[in-house]
């Protein structure tokens, strides 16, 4: 609670002039009052004042604020849908920009690759600068029991290659498309094509002519094949009738022709059991003793074929 000093006027409350205002319920609440407020009927809140009555005319001019707003929220909308075309129209340009960067890119690739390989060349270039003034070194060692003329002259030499390799690594490390676009290498490498082309062509003419050449061969073979089975067969045929023809005039032994004729006879039987069982084939290729002719197995003409 408030105390006034020396000199400060008190009121009839207890209270001085600077808490006059102070309110009631506020002074109900103040710690140690010691009850002195208790006693003070509470202040009457005045009612809150009554609604104005609404008129058609604020009802006109409601409408007309609300169909104001509205128009402005419209306006509102088609703005927002005009920026929303332009964003559309914006990302449009801006996919458009991508590809096109896509695009440059890839072709910015491809130079980069062919820089890569003009520049490999040129490394490579200097590896062969730097092996040959290796190599040039070596000779140069090599060559101490010579004179000093001619030891300075390969020095010399040496220099000026090494002078000469440099100079042209500059200048290809300048302009290293020049030597792309000169006419004399344009005119080389299209000759050089054509050339290729003629070797290409020549190439493909030998290799039809060879494959000519080697069906004609075949077929010479298999005639030569043919004949020669043919000469056989007219041969052992001629020594069959001679034989035969010898046997019958006697002067060809009676073992002999009984022999042949019973080769003959299994001969017979097993060019007939070809197309027998399998068990019957090779009972009859063990009854069969001598040997067939080459052509004959080979046309399959008896067993084994």
């Amino acid at each position: 609670m408030h105390t006034a000093a020396a000199g400060e006027p008190y009121n009839e409350d207890g209270l001085d002039s600077k808490d006059e205002d102070v309110a009631c319920t506020a002074l109900n609440h103040v710690p140690h009052d010691n009850g002195l407020f208790n006693a003070l009927p509470p202040i009457q809140q005045p009612p809150p004042p009554a609604p104005d009555a609404v008129t058609r005319e604020d009802l006109v001019e409601i409408r007309t604020e609300l169909a104001a707003m509205r128009t402005a929220i419209d306006g509102t909308n088609t703005r927002v849908s005009e920026i929303g075309q332009h964003v559309g129209g914006i990302r449009q340009d801006v996919t458009q920009t991508r590809t096109t960067v896509n695009s440059s890119n890839r072709v910015l690739i491809r130079v980069a690759n062919r820089l890569d390989g003009t520049f490999e060349a040129r490394r490579k270039s200097q590896e062969d600068a730097t092996q040959t003034c290796k190599d040039a070194e070596a000779k140069i060692k090599t060559t101490r029991g010579d004179t000093d003329w001619a030891r300075r002259h390969e020095l010399k030499a040496y220099r000026r290659e090494n002078s000469r390799l440099r100079s042209n690594n500059k200048h290809l490390a300048r302009e290293p498309q020049r030597y792309i676009k000169e006419k004399d290498y344009t005119e080389r490498l299209r000759v050089f094509v054509q050339d290729s082309d003629k070797m290409e062509a020549m190439c493909e003419e030998e290799d039809t002519n060879n494959a000519e050449l080697k069906a004609q061969l075949e077929k010479e073979r298999k005639k030569n094949r043919a004949w020669e089975a043919a000469e056989r067969r007219r041969v052992e045929e001629a020594e069959r009738r001679k034989r035969k023809r010898e046997a019958a005039t006697g002067e060809y032994g009676y073992v002999e022709l009984m022999q042949t004729s019973r080769l003959e006879s299994k001969t017979t039987e097993a060019r007939q059991a070809c197309k027998a069982p399998v068990k019957a084939r090779v009972a009859i290729r063990f009854a069969v003793r001598e040997p067939a002719h080459k052509e004959d197995v080979k046309n399959g003409q008896i067993l084994g074929a």
